[in-house]
Parts: C-alpha cells; structure tokens; sequence
C-alpha cells in the first residue's frame, strides 16, 4: 500500500525507472480495480501494488513504495505453466522486446536450452526448443503461449494402478 507522502509527486514511469528490476509484475490498484498501464500516472496514496517477482526485489527499494498488505484471495489465482518457444517470429527475439511483465502480466521463473538452466538476462535471445516457465494470471500466460509458441501445463494424472484396482472391485462386486 502506498504510504509514502512523497511518492505521488513523481510519475510512475520516473519511479519504474528508479525501482522497476525489468522482470517483476506489478499491477496498479486503485480502489479495488487494476488501472492501466499509463506511465504519467502518479501513484496516490493508498493505492495498492500487486507486485510479484524474485524476493531479493523485495529488499533492493520497493519497500520505499510502503507498507506489506495481505493480497486479496481474488488476486492471488495465479498459474505456472511452461512455454516452448516453436514460433519462427519468436525465434531470435530477446526477452526485453517480449516485455513479458508489461505485455502478458507473467513472471519468468526459469528459462531452460537443451536441458541446461540459463540465466536470466533481459538480452538473452531465444531459440527453437527454449522453455521459458512463467508464473501469472492464466489469460496472460496463455497470450504468450500463442505469441511464442506452445502452453504445456501440469495436468493431474491418475494412478493407473488405483485405477484398475477400483475397477477390477467393482466387477468383483
């Protein structure tokens, strides 16, 4: 929550310029709804920040925004899912032109070539096979899903032995 009697005199793109890591997502709350991305919009005090990205982020100047306020059960129904990058048009794009904190509301845990874990760096090209796994509102990763490629996410998978052994019951029965 905003507490910071100073910060609302400043834009939010000169404050992103000063505290924004280029990876984590933030949304801007004003009386319980998400505005829009406007870079001169100011902050009032107040407003929340939903904001979502790695825990040294935490520590490096976003605290000067305010205080910690739970998150409302409503905001924090977020997915995991894995992307494969399959696109030609994604192929050879680095990670700052996909934008995906701004553009698709994701935050990207691991990006993994050929098996190998690379660091994440807003440079880093990627190449046919690259999965990125992210983390954010379904809509938003589905979004990249379709702008690079293929969504592959966890499905339940059913104990094929349970399974059979409540079938083989039944028919016993």
């Amino acid at each position: 929550r905003v507490t910071n009697a100073d910060l609302p005199q400043r834009p939010k793109q000169e404050l992103a310029e000063e505290l924004w890591d280029g990876f984590s997502v933030i949304v801007h709350m004003r009386d319980g709804k998400a505005l829009d991305r406007d870079p001169n919009e100011h902050l009032r005090l107040d407003d929340e920040l939903l904001v979502m990205g790695a825990s040294d982020y935490f520590t490096k100047g976003i605290q000067r925004i305010g205080e910690e306020v739970p998150t409302r059960p409503e905001l924090a129904r977020l997915d995991s899912a894995r992307i494969v990058v399959i696109k030609p048009e994604a192929v050879g794009k680095h990670l700052a032109e996909l934008g995906l904190a701004i553009n698709y509301s994701v935050f990207l845990l691991h990006v993994h070539r050929s098996g190998l874990e690379l660091p994440k760096g807003v440079d880093l090209e990627l190449h046919k096979g690259d999965v990125l796994t992210v983390s954010g509102p379904a809509a938003g990763i589905d979004r990249l899903g379709h702008a690079l490629g293929h969504v592959e996410r966890n499905v339940p998978e059913t104990d094929m032995v349970t399974f059979a052994t409540g079938i083989a019951a039944g028919v016993i029965i």
